[in-house]
């Protein structure tokens, strides 16, 4: 597959048996996206690079629930989830099909500063839809459910994330990364899964994905963005493009 054929999108659109999008830049900055996901009874997680995020949806009732630290709890209802760059959010679902909305920016976020972690808000009918609307709504958040990333307190797993979300694009094995921490492979692989819920090989390939992303929506092609953020050739790419988004980059319809 030639990626150099698919341009950086403005707007767009892509399609599957089971997830469609269409998506576009508001004033060149904020990308919002209308999706419709087909789930299954399982867990998801969810992480999107650079980009802060915000996600609406109205859910139904016994559909989807989210983790925080050891607790899970049920959504329903108008739901925002308030993402800031470099969370890990774990969703349960049981087999629905849900529509939601996105908007998200790698630009700095007035007042987004002091929200270290996701916060979940119940009650707004609708998705802000511009800088201005966003900067007003944080101040909403403040109400909100502050989620806890962790399923429980590991030192280890907490400075092994901090080194990925800093180092993610480099070419630096796990296992490098492990000596270069003073801890075994096994340990920082163990610690890291029980303490997130994925591998950090697996939350290293979606920040790399999600980051590449963020570059082709400003104006870089698929070919420049994919190396840029770590991956060793386009076949590993499209994998994982695949893997997180269940389609090919081909299949976006711009």
């Amino acid at each position: 597959m030639n990626l150099d054929v698919i341009k950086s999108p403005r707007q767009g659109s892509f399609s599957v048996d089971h997830y469609s999008s269409h998506f576009e830049l508001l004033n060149g900055e904020l990308l919002y996206a209308k999706k419709s996901h087909s789930y299954q009874k399982k867990t998801y997680h969810e992480s999107f690079a650079s980009d802060w995020t915000l996600l609406w949806a109205d859910l139904p009732p016994n559909t989807i629930s989210i983790r925080s630290g050891d607790k899970v709890i049920p959504l329903a209802g108008p739901t925002i989830l308030f993402m800031p760059p470099f969370t890990i959010v774990e969703l349960h679902t049981e087999k629905c099909f849900l529509a939601w909305e996105l908007l998200a920016s790698s630009n700095p976020l007035p007042g987004a500063g002091s929200f270290q972690t996701p916060i979940l808000l119940a009650g707004p009918k609708r998705l802000p839809k511009s800088k201005a609307e966003v900067i007003d709504f944080m101040e909403s958040l403040k109400d909100g459910t502050r989620l806890v990333q962790e399923k429980k307190i590991s030192a280890v797993a907490e400075k092994a994330k901090r080194y990925i979300d800093h180092h993610f694009c480099e070419n630096l094995k796990i296992g490098e990364m492990a000596l270069h921490l003073n801890f075994s492979r096994e340990v920082l692989t163990r610690e890291f899964k029980s303490t997130y819920g994925l591998s950090p090989i697996e939350y290293r390939h979606r920040l790399r994905l999600f980051e590449a992303l963020i570059k082709v929506r400003n104006k870089k092609s698929f070919s420049e963005a994919l190396f840029e953020v770590g991956f060793s050739d386009p076949s590993q790419f499209i994998t994982q493009f695949k893997k997180n988004l269940g389609a090919l980059p081909s299949q976006y319809k711009l």
